[in-house]
């Protein structure tokens, strides 16, 4: 049975990705993909907020520009109640960014989303039967990846803010991953300042997760 959809207009664009970087998405049978005729009556049902045809899926992989805003809203707040995992992947994502709540989703760049990263996620999901958005954005080595990321931001966020007199509570200048709040417990980070804020002492905070984090990244590159 699919458990993934991936809802894509320009199949044009998959197929050439498809042949030049050698993907094969026939080998997940929990895949399914839209055709032309599929996707117009999927975004006249979308339209009519009849929304059925999701329920047995975990994942909705869609293609954000072939949507109004109005419905990818529809489609974001089925996923946000339903609790469905949701990524969008367009030309126009610069970067990628994952985000666990309210729901899971993943903003990736079309040129991102179909790589290999595609293959090793679904293979995953297949294996565990769990979403793992990390795999799709860093890849393999998304624990390192994901490590090196927050390190490298707090590092520049300090170098930045360090003589300022006050850091702001909820740090909007500074982007954690969602990825590494789950991997807490695992490297002994503790990111509660970061979840909850603090008013003194800011600079110890972000110092002490720099050199956890910097532990961390030795300890996953030295089982490589």
């Amino acid at each position: 049975m699919s458990k993934v959809l991936l809802i894509e207009d320009r199949l044009d664009r998959m197929n050439h990705f498809l042949k030049m970087r050698n993907l094969d998405l026939s080998q997940f049978d929990i895949l399914d993909t839209t055709h032309e005729a599929n996707f117009l009556n999927i975004k006249q049902q979308v339209n009519e907020k009849d929304l059925q045809l999701f329920n047995g899926l975990d994942v909705l992989m869609v293609h954000q520009s072939a949507w109004s805003l109005d419905e990818l809203k529809i489609i974001e707040n089925y996923c946000e109640s339903s609790q469905k995992t949701l990524i969008l992947f367009t030309g126009g994502n610069t970067a990628s960014h994952v985000s666990l709540n309210p729901y899971p989703l993943l903003r990736i760049h079309v040129n991102d989303f179909y790589s290999k990263n595609l293959e090793l996620y679904l293979k995953e999901f297949h294996s565990t039967n769990e979403s793992n958005l990390a795999i799709l954005q860093y890849g393999k080595k998304w624990k390192l990846s994901a490590l090196m990321e927050a390190r490298n931001n707090i590092a520049v966020y300090l170098q930045r803010y360090r003589s300022a007199n006050n850091f702001e509570a909820r740090y909007s200048n500074l982007e954690i991953p969602d990825i590494l709040f789950e991997m807490e417990e695992t490297f002994q980070i503790n990111l509660v300042w970061y979840k909850q804020g603090v008013e003194q002492n800011a600079s110890n905070a972000l110092q002490d997760t720099l050199t956890k984090l910097t532990a961390a990244i030795r300890s996953e590159i030295y089982q490589l």
